[in-house]
């Protein structure tokens, strides 16, 4: 659902080389943390550095941290579109919504492409604003008819509405394009479980799970289908896989008392 800006964004052309030669070096986060402050210590005022420190930050999930280099660089570079979208980013994944819709539009304003709409659609999307989304989505889409993650997106927000069917064509898009998006197999398995075709439900987050088995929305969804089974013991087995990570502390209660086990 949610893109990911580490793994998609989008560089100068002078700059690609560099960063694709340096993460060939770079084993982890935290090396790549490690060698981008190194950098830094020795010029403070490259930009880069701090982009690429941000999204090594970025990638164990510490967005504060991923703000402030992103913020030092916008300060450094103050026309790059790629840093003004992963300012919005972080603020995004730090639940700021309209924080990030504001550096959205600055990074539209220099540069129109379907990554930064369908971030901004998410966004649009959190706060339940559903025709900018789709406006973004479908402005996407038209730009690049092969994106996967505008089509995710898009399903994403009819399934929020309850056009399942709509939803399902949408992943269809999004997995003939990728036909390794994890993410895309999970959401179309939950709009298959809203219409109660259990099979293609389970068939989907089997795929998933092929492609990514540490995917913990995976093993919620499974959870599901096993109590609509009837089998509360493989329903407790598969929330063993997601409890204390990936899910919201309600629902994971809420299927803790569903099944009435406590998980260890």
């Amino acid at each position: 659902m949610k893109i990911s800006t580490f793994t998609l964004l989008i560089f100068c052309l002078s700059s690609c080389n560099f960063q694709e030669a340096t993460n060939k070096k770079l084993n982890n986060s935290s090396d790549s943390i490690s060698f981008y402050s190194d950098r830094i210590k020795i010029n403070d005022r490259n930009a880069l550095d701090y982009l690429y420190r941000g999204n090594a930050y970025l990638s164990t999930h510490n967005s504060g941290l991923a703000l402030r280099d992103y913020i030092s660089a916008i300060t450094i570079d103050s026309t790059n579109s790629t840093i003004m979208n992963d300012i919005g980013f972080a603020y995004q994944n730090m639940g700021s919504y309209i924080e990030s819709i504001v550096w959205f539009n600055k990074a539209l304003k220099v540069e129109e492409n379907s990554v930064f709409l369908n971030n901004r659609a998410f966004s649009y999307y959190k706060i339940k604003n559903y025709y900018e989304a789709f406006r973004d989505l479908n402005r996407a889409i038209a730009i690049n008819p092969k994106d996967d993650k505008a089509f995710n997106t898009l399903g994403v927000v009819k399934s929020k509405l309850g056009k399942y069917n709509d939803a399902i064509i949408c992943f269809n898009k999004a997995i003939i394009l990728n036909p390794k998006y994890a993410e895309a197999y999970i959401n179309r398995a939950s709009a298959y479980l809203y219409l109660n075709e259990i099979d293609k439900s389970v068939e989907d987050i089997s795929k998933s799970l092929e492609i990514d088995s540490t995917h913990s929305r995976a093993y919620y969804i499974m959870a599901h289908v096993d109590l609509l089974n009837g089998d509360s013991s493989d329903a407790t087995q598969d929330l063993r896989h997601i409890y204390k990570k990936g899910i919201p502390e309600a629902d994971t209660l809420y299927l803790k008392l569903t099944l009435g086990h406590k998980l260890k």
